[in-house]
């Protein structure tokens, strides 16, 4: 398995930016939300929600880690 690479890595490298900035903890934690629904939509449910699996893309994130991701049926 390869995967595109992060350079700036998971979300847990903003703690010291977005601790003291409750707007800026929102942002983040809507993003987590949307990438969450977005893979419910297709039928797959992460089971390990964390922030080290939230990598930062540009201004978002990308989930990532599906070793414990499944789909309903199976």
């Amino acid at each position: 398995f390869v995967m595109k690479y992060y350079e700036s890595g998971d979300l847990t490298k903003l703690i010291d930016e977005i601790s003291a900035d409750p707007l800026k903890q929102e942002e983040k934690f809507n993003q987590m939300i949307d990438c969450i629904a977005e893979l419910h939509f297709e039928g797959v449910f992460h089971r390990d929600i964390k922030p080290q699996n939230f990598l930062i893309h540009d201004d978002g994130l990308v989930v990532s880690d599906f070793g414990l991701g499944m789909e309903p049926e199976s």
